[in-house]
């Protein structure tokens, strides 16, 4: 029982750890996507 909250606790974390870092990575080329699009 324990193990599987653990389980589906850390899975969700790392999930949520990659979201945010996706979420930063796309703020981050925000300013370059849209100096490409302008040129």
């Amino acid at each position: 029982m324990y193990w599987e909250k653990s389980k589906v606790t850390a899975k969700s974390l790392q999930q949520a750890a990659f979201v945010e870092r996706n979420d930063q990575n796309s703020r981050s080329n925000a300013p370059h996507i849209a100096s490409a699009m302008q040129a």
